[in-house]
């Protein structure tokens, strides 16, 4: 049966194994919240939004909805401009090796850009990224009597 969880990880796998993106963000790869050791550069992953599409007894197909950013410490946005290009790059209009589904489509829908102060140390972050939509089938459904 399929796991949703699956295809969070698909996205996480996806970005944390492209050596470009690595090179840009050091820190890593998170879901929902970077570690709490002291990253500097990193991506964040975050799924806003999920929604089952049903015909008769099971589920035709999911859609998910992702926050996929680029962080990054400082005044500077150089870093999360090309991180943000590279993510793109990786999840716009790109087939997703997601056990349990075929991926349908992923693809970018908004894109994100801000910058933060950090209340604490008056220390800018950058953000910048977008809202990835992902659609996929599950290849087992339940069917109910």
């Amino acid at each position: 049966m399929a796991d949703t969880s699956d295809v969070d990880a698909a996205i996480i796998a996806r970005l944390s194994s492209d050596p470009t993106l690595r090179a840009l963000m050091p820190d890593g790869v998170f879901w929902e919240v970077a570690t709490l050791n002291g990253p500097t550069r990193f991506v964040v992953v975050s799924q806003l939004d999920h929604e089952d599409v049903y015909v008769l007894h099971g589920v035709l197909w999911e859609r998910f909805t992702y926050l996929v950013k680029a962080v990054a410490e400082g005044a500077s946005a150089l870093a999360v401009k090309a991180a943000a290009d590279r993510i793109r790059q990786l999840l716009h209009e790109q087939a997703l090796p997601i056990a349990g589904y075929q991926c349908q489509v992923c693809r970018r829908t908004q894109r994100v850009r801000y910058t933060e102060e950090s209340q604490d140390t008056d220390q800018l972050w950058q953000h910048r990224g977008g809202e990835y939509e992902v659609l996929a089938t599950p290849l087992t459904t339940s069917m109910a009597p």
